[in-house]
């Protein structure tokens, strides 16, 4: 969707003003907490309502040649475009609140909620006296290869007997020490040129596992989960949307065969001999299979 390219720029590049630096450097989004768009319905008359748009993120930037992490957000009511300041998030909440140049005019709550396959935040804005009650759909802003190639690595850094598969399998750079910064540099540019591999997903699941905060990882987890509830990478996004991870419901086809012996005995004696025929017919339904074993 081309809002969802356009909000992530505008996310961007309001950083400069937001930092009031001027040399702010190679910003790229950490984490994504809340990228979508719904309505603003007045409290008072269901029938007044905006159309909204809004975007938090958290970005690293280079300030004075140091890394620096930043939450920061923008919010689109109707044709009105405000900042987002003071926002705290969390795996399923935001507040915030909201300016307009330098001057607050209201505040932000939400609480993200699941309907089917959708992920909807619900809450509330107050912007120049007027209350709303929201209802934001948030967009599938599917992950990007160099982003998958970050969050491969950060995995790798911190726990790399997670790493040690894919280290052994990256074509002609292959690398036996996942501990050493150059091995972890390869996996890095592997899984940036090759995203879909199974090795590179598997190990940005183990990254999203305890980032569920990042949409980009609730929309990666929400099918894989689904189908994998039991899987240790579901273990938090379980629990926090345990409808989505309904058990599997297995349904066992049960086929009860019935048997029905029949014995006749049949006693015959003569002067000096004794002798005992047995008969024994067994009927096994549904096969319809007879079989007749005479035995003396």
């Amino acid at each position: 969707m081309k809002w969802l390219i356009a909000i992530s720029t505008v996310l961007l590049l309001i950083l400069p003003i937001m930092a009031h630096e001027e040399n702010v450097l190679h910003p790229h989004i950490r984490t994504l907490g809340v990228l979508g768009k719904g309505i603003a319905v007045s409290t008072t008359d269901p029938k007044d309502f905006s159309l909204l748009k809004i975007g938090v993120a958290k970005v690293t930037v280079v300030l004075a040649g140091e890394e620096v992490d930043v939450t920061i957000g923008i919010l689109f009511l109707d044709d009105s475009k405000y900042k987002l300041t003071n926002i705290v998030t969390s795996e399923s909440n935001v507040t915030a609140d909201v300016y307009s140049n330098d001057t607050k005019v209201g505040s932000l709550q939400a609480n993200l909620v699941m309907k089917g396959d959708s992920e909807i935040w619900v809450g509330t804005l107050s912007i120049n006296n007027k209350n709303y009650n929201i209802y934001v759909l948030e967009g599938a802003r599917k992950v990007k290869p160099l982003e998958v190639g970050e969050k491969v690595k950060d995995v790798c850094d911190e726990f790399p007997d997670k790493c040690r598969v894919l280290a052994r399998g990256i074509g002609n750079r292959f690398c036996e020490k996942v501990e050493d910064k150059s091995c972890r540099e390869k996996i890095k540019e592997f899984c940036e040129e090759n995203p879909e591999d199974p090795r590179c997903v598997s190990v940005f699941r183990h990254f999203c596992a305890e980032h569920i905060d990042d949409s980009r990882c609730r929309n990666e987890l929400r099918d894989f989960c689904s189908a994998n509830p039991n899987d240790s990478r579901c273990e938090r996004f379980c629990k926090k949307f345990p409808d989505r991870c309904e058990a599997t419901t297995t349904t066992t086809s049960t086929t009860t065969t019935t048997s029905t012996t029949t014995t006749s005995t049949t006693t015959s004696t003569t002067t000096s001999t004794t002798s005992t025929t047995t008969s024994t017919t067994t009927t096994t339904l549904p096969q319809n299979t007879t079989t007749t074993t005479v035995g003396g």
